[in-house]
């Protein structure tokens, strides 16, 4: 639907500026250290054709990749209130850091394993997955030296900012957006930002309710109204024909009709013309 369209797109801009805000974190202060030292007093005791230049080891650095040390608590303090799961990729496409790892262990009680969906439940899932996977590919969990096999991944590892919208195997929208991470115009690697299983789905469901009562609501409305107009207007309309129908067959026994001109509508007036026509 339109409202389903409208939601989708506004959860893609938002986490398109979510994605750059933290990628822009990141570059700023979860990088390596990308300066090189020359000692100024060995540069003054360099004699004639010698030179001076910074290490192999310095060198490497240049490549200044992204530190995860750093990166955690910067990417744990922007995306707990964001309800979103971030994921960092390197310049070859390797997984850095899943936001879904930066918390600590929690005891849950979870279900028996023996249980399983109810009837009504997976015929839900079966008909909302086939209605989504017309339109929507079906969302894979790639394994941690694939980054790349993620569209937007790929894109943003190339300095554009991407999006992609899916299903996960249950039927739920995820939509995940990924955006590069630079600094000095080259790319260190990609953030990409992703929606929860039931985020988008769980609004939806609420706007469906809210139409399903607004239904139930005026469907009420009418069988009132309907239950009144045939009381005041089917019934005593279908009673003068009942009697004009007597009257037509030349019945020798008298023939009353029905009286209703007490009312002052059409029915009191068509019932008051046909008993002056009768008489």
């Amino acid at each position: 639907s339109q409202f389903r369209a409208g939601l989708i797109d506004a959860r893609r801009e938002s986490l398109l500026v979510q994605g750059e805000i933290i990628a822009g974190a990141i570059a700023a202060s979860a990088t390596v250290d990308d300066t090189i030292r020359i000692d100024p007093e060995r540069l003054l005791d360099l004699q004639a054709g010698e030179s001076y230049g910074p290490s192999e080891e310095a060198l490497s650095g240049l490549e200044f990749p992204i530190n995860p040390e750093r990166v955690a608590p910067v990417l744990r303090r922007l995306v707990s209130p964001t309800n979103t799961r971030a994921r960092i990729y390197d310049r070859d496409g390797v997984l850095i850091l899943d936001s879904r790892n930066l918390y600590d262990v929690l005891r849950l009680d979870l279900p028996p394993p023996t249980q399983k969906q109810s009837i009504l439940e997976r015929f839900y899932v079966t008909i909302r997955t086939w209605f989504s996977r017309g339109t929507l590919p079906l969302y894979r969990e790639h394994g941690p030296q694939s980054g790349k096999s993620y569209e937007e991944v790929g894109n943003a590892l190339q300095g554009f900012k991407s999006s992609m919208v899916r299903i996960n195997e249950r039927g739920e929208v995820l939509v995940s957006v990924a955006v590069p991470v630079q600094r000095f115009r080259a790319v260190r690697g990609a953030l990409m930002l992703s929606t929860q299983g039931t985020d988008i789905d769980n609004t939806l469901a609420a706007e469906r309710l809210a139409i399903f009562k607004l239904f139930l609501i005026a469907s009420g409305v009418m069988v009132v109204l309907s239950f009144l107009l045939a009381g005041t207007i089917a019934g005593p309309v279908r009673r003068l024909a009942e009697g004009a129908q007597l009257v037509r067959r030349r019945i020798r026994s008298r023939v009353e009709i029905p009286d209703f001109s007490h009312r002052r509508d059409e029915i009191g007036h068509l019932s008051g013309s046909l008993r002056d026509m009768t008489s």
